[in-house]
């Protein structure tokens, strides 16, 4: 497992911050492989979300829920290759079990991405 990258998550923290172009899916799979989500939605897994820090690779995931509109709250960061097998489901449970301890209301929920995030963002389920 390698070090947490800390220099490339503050950049990619800082892009969602000042608003540059956030790529997001409500599905798990982008429809063009190019193209690298920034955060998804994982699929079945109670609006767990991940915040994706693909460099260096394998990359990392920072699992978290949003809390309101432009309010992602980032809980745990997982090395991609914990969440192998059933990794991403049990991980998931956790960041569950956190939110409820720590905030005890529910996450937002939604349909489109853009009812959690503002714009600029890319959809890439509206592709799928």
């Amino acid at each position: 497992m390698s070090a947490f990258p800390k220099a490339q998550a503050a950049i990619d923290v800082e892009q969602y911050l000042i608003k540059r172009l956030m790529v997001a899916s409500l599905t798990k799979l982008a429809p063009n492989r190019e193209i690298y989500l920034h955060l998804e939605r994982l699929e079945d897994l109670d609006e767990v979300w991940a915040f994706c820090i693909r460099v260096p690779r394998p990359g990392w995931r920072v699992l978290g829920r949003f809390f309101r509109y432009d309010t992602f709250i980032g809980l745990r960061a997982y090395d991609r290759h914990q969440l192998a097998g059933d990794g991403y489901k049990l991980a998931a449970a956790t960041i569950c079990e956190d939110w409820n301890r720590i905030l005890g209301e529910a996450p937002l929920r939604a349909n489109s991405v853009q009812e959690y995030i503002s714009d600029p963002i890319y959809d890439v389920s509206q592709d799928a």
